[in-house]
């Protein structure tokens, strides 16, 4: 079945919408389907992610971004970006300073790079 790009991602920010409004499992569920039309596909489990870090499971994210985008695309800026940030919100800025630093000095994506700036700005 062929399903346009435009309403894949569309589906995914609903999922971030619904889990930013306290429908974590209701997310999850949508990111589990998404996962399943295309595994192959990074922005349902960095949107499970954010969701994951949004309620204080930032260990968890990254144990997610991890094993299913790093493990797969180990120069994925989003992910590291975000695996980053989820140090920094767990105060461990040994760990995060040289992930967001890494992140920024690759450039090539303006809004990881953006956000790693960002978290380093406040570290």
């Amino acid at each position: 079945m062929k399903f346009d790009d435009k309403y894949y991602e569309l589906l995914c920010e609903l999922g971030m919408i619904a889990g930013f409004h306290g429908l974590e499992t209701e997310a999850y569920t949508i990111f589990a389907g998404l996962s399943a039309m295309k595994p192959e596909h990074v922005s349902p489990p960095i949107a499970k992610a954010t969701v994951l870090m949004n309620v204080g499971k930032a260990d968890e994210a990254i144990k997610l971004l991890q094993e299913q985008v790093l493990s797969k695309d180990p120069d994925n800026l989003t992910a590291k970006a975000f695996v980053g940030f989820a140090h920094a919100m767990c105060e461990r800025w040994d760990q995060a300073q040289p992930i967001l630093e890494q992140v920024v000095q690759a450039g090539g994506n303006e809004q990881a790079v953006q956000m790693a700036k960002g978290i380093l700005e406040t570290g």
